[in-house]
């Protein structure tokens, strides 16, 4: 299974970057003046985008932030989308989280992303302190037959989502093939006279032995 990544690249190539690009800890100290999270991480500073380049917009009614992301997997990457990042890290309750709120967030980051040329993750992530995590999980569960958004809502803590979502840098490289178990193997075949093997073996890495 593919790991995680952040992808500041991906997220250069949206328009609205040049204007409102920032990174997840500047966000998050402004409403919270805590940073829990990655300095890498470049988004998309949503507020800062309905507040400034949106005809009447409101600043309460996007998610905070956009982040890149992609799948990363043998030292490749791959599936590069967008991420919807909302911050709550100074809730210590969950109860007033109402459905329509959450649609309406979703939803309009969605169209000010312009989600037919973009491709957005299926997951939409809030990011809660780790002491109200549980209760936030089971008061989005309970609110999912009302999503209406077409995105998954994922509740994380900081911690987390610093897991879910690493810099390619700090994945430790994985060889494609590891020689030294295919020589033991092959050892083996000739020991053991498997010369059918052994020549699957020559073909699959390429060894002319004619």
């Amino acid at each position: 299974m593919a790991t995680q990544i952040f992808d500041n690249d991906f997220l250069h190539t949206h328009p609205i970057y040049q204007n409102v690009h920032s990174t997840l800890v500047d966000v998050s100290n402004r409403d919270y003046a805590m940073a829990p999270f990655d300095k890498r991480i470049e988004c998309l500073d949503m507020d800062d985008y309905e507040a400034h380049y949106v005809q009447n917009g409101a600043n309460d009614s996007t998610m905070d932030a956009v982040i890149g992301i992609a799948n990363y997997d043998n030292n490749h990457k791959s599936d590069s989308s967008l991420l919807m990042v909302e911050l709550r890290l100074g809730y210590q309750s969950a109860k007033n989280i109402t459905a329509l709120s959450l649609n309406n967030k979703v939803k309009h980051t969605m169209t000010l992303l312009n989600a037919a040329e973009f491709p957005i993750s299926q997951d939409a992530i809030f990011v809660f302190k780790a002491e109200a995590c549980q209760q936030a999980k089971h008061k989005l569960d309970a609110l999912g037959h009302s999503n209406t958004s077409r995105r998954k809502w994922i509740v994380m803590s900081p911690d987390i989502f610093g897991k879910a979502y690493m810099a390619k840098e700090d994945i430790p490289y994985v060889p494609l093939h590891d020689y030294k178990a295919v020589l033991a193997n092959f050892c083996r075949l000739i020991d053991s006279h498997l010369w059918d093997e052994v020549e699957k073996d020559f073909e699959t890495w390429g060894v002319n032995h004619h």
